[in-house]
């Protein structure tokens, strides 16, 4: 039987916004939206993977853990400090927007990682330490890196001039 993330796995956290309505998307954007599946466990690419995974892992230093333990915050807030933004609090619909927009973005997340169930790479090889707390929800698609593209698309096209620090 080949590996997949099982219900009994999920964060209710996570788990409860699939079939959320989204605030911006329009009804239907599941059947829109297309994702490649993940290679297959066993293929070549997930071998790969992990070997890449292992050298990082072997070669990771003090510092780059503890870049890793500040970034690991899944806040959408930290982008504004690339787009120069220091501060919300004088900006409360900017805020709201942040906010509104990490919660899509999420939704739509975790649909696909429902859809493809992708176990986390330390699942497939015990050699794998991950630095941080396994979350509660499948590997694939990317979170963090889905809500930064998205948040990245959002401040750059309100504030253009710092569009080149974003991407």
């Amino acid at each position: 039987k080949p590996l997949r993330f099982e219900d009994s796995d999920w964060g209710e956290k996570h788990r409860s916004l699939i079939g959320q309505t989204c605030d911006y998307l329009n009804p239907g954007w599941e059947k829109r939206f297309q994702v490649a599946p993940p290679p297959s466990n066993g293929s070549a690419q997930t071998k790969a993977e992990v070997v890449e995974l292992l050298k990082l892992q072997a070669s990771r230093t003090p510092l780059e853990q503890r870049e890793i333990d500040i970034e690991k915050s899944d806040s959408a807030f930290k982008m504004l400090n690339t787009a120069g933004v220091e501060s919300l609090d004088e900006k409360p619909l900017t805020a709201a927007l942040i906010t509104r927009l990490n919660r899509d973005a999420t939704i739509v997340v975790m649909t696909f990682k429902d859809r493809f169930r992708r176990v986390r790479p330390a699942v497939l090889d015990s050699r794998i330490k991950p630095s941080v707390e396994t979350p509660s929800h499948p590997a694939y698609p990317s979170a963090h890196a889905t809500l930064c593209r998205v948040m990245a698309h959002v401040l750059s096209d309100l504030n253009l001039s710092k569009k080149d620090r974003l991407f």
